[in-house]
């Protein structure tokens, strides 16, 4: 669906999606969540947000770390959200949405 994204040091790298899904899922484990196939249907919900508000066009690390916590707490998952926005504030570099 998507090629690439824009790193926080502003290269543009391959997207994968599966890092989303495992940022959700690590953080739902990290409120007591286990349910994997919850944090991939999230990860769908995101994508088809970001392809509606980006439209092809490149879009950074950010942007996906915003989409991901407003789809969080739009579907009931606030404490998910919370953990997220808590790892992804911490330090500059160190969101949970890093690897992506």
């Amino acid at each position: 669906m998507f090629m690439n994204i824009r790193k926080r040091d502003g290269r543009e790298v391959a997207f994968d999606e599966t890092k989303i899904t495992d940022a959700i899922f690590r953080a739902a484990k990290a409120v007591g969540g286990e349910d994997r196939q919850t944090a991939m249907e999230l990860t769908l919900n995101v994508l088809k947000m970001l392809k509606k508000t980006y439209n092809g066009n490149i879009f950074g690390v950010e942007e996906v770390q915003d989409m991901v916590e407003k789809v969080l707490i739009e579907e009931g998952h606030a404490r998910t959200a919370k953990h997220i926005f808590c790892i992804g504030t911490s330090a500059p570099d160190s969101g949970m949405l890093r690897a992506i």
